[in-house]
């Protein structure tokens, strides 16, 4: 709100990407509406108390664990994904890492991860920054995913048109289980299933979200007073 102020920008909405989902919802629960017209959520993390069914396995441990023992889970991820990442000389090595992640994953991801070299390179450039003071960040970060986030969502006042969450059918990272629960908690909230996309290929759609949420806007501007 306090950007906002600072631009003046007097009405907008928010997009959450994936860890970018829970402070989205957060926004929409504190933010009066008058200002904050709507939210949007893409394969938006959930609370864990919803279901980790169908989650990657290192990601369901990162959650699960990293709430009661954060260094230990920091350690373990610079060590792993740290030290490669701020390995200048070899860059090669981060990038034999990724490709290999991504070779577990579906065949959508997969074929974002060949066909899109502009997204790949941009993938791996943020993994590098990510770790460039170490792993301490990341763990912390899936403490506070997996921690109570200090309300519940059916506690969050949402009117209709206010709320979209597009999720891929196909998600491992955040499989979209959790949204379809979130929907039934937040029934004036749009679930749009994306059919055949997972995680990382329905980030190449940022055009249909961006759309969306310029919609929200146009929608909630008041029209002019006629004389």
């Amino acid at each position: 709100m306090e950007l906002a102020d600072i631009l003046n920008i007097k009405r907008f909405a928010v997009l959450g990407v994936s860890g970018g989902g829970p402070y989205a919802i957060a926004c929409l629960k504190d933010l009066p509406p008058d200002r904050l017209v709507g939210i949007g959520t893409v394969a938006g993390v959930m609370p864990m108390s919803f279901s980790t069914q169908g989650m990657l396995t290192m990601t369901r441990l990162m959650f699960n664990i990293a709430p009661y023992a954060t260094g230990i889970v920091g350690w373990i991820t610079d060590r792993v994904l740290g030290s490669t990442a701020r390995d200048t000389k070899h860059p090669e090595k981060l990038e034999e890492m990724m490709d290999k992640d991504i070779s577990a994953r579906s065949a959508s991801d997969k074929e974002v991860w060949e066909t899109h070299p502009n997204f790949r390179q941009s993938l791996r450039r943020a993994t590098r920054e990510a770790m460039k003071q170490g792993g301490y960040a990341t763990a912390w970060e899936a403490r506070l995913f997996g921690s109570d986030w200090g309300f519940k969502l059916e506690d969050v006042k949402v009117e209709n048109g206010r709320m979209i969450m597009w999720h891929g059918d196909l998600d491992v990272n955040v499989p979209i289980g959790v949204s379809e629960k979130a929907v039934q908690l937040m029934p004036a909230a749009e679930l749009r299933v994306v059919k055949g996309e997972s995680h990382m290929s329905l980030m190449t759609k940022v055009d249909e979200f961006t759309v969306a949420m310029k919609d929200l806007l146009l929608r909630s501007t008041p029209e002019p007073n006629k004389t």
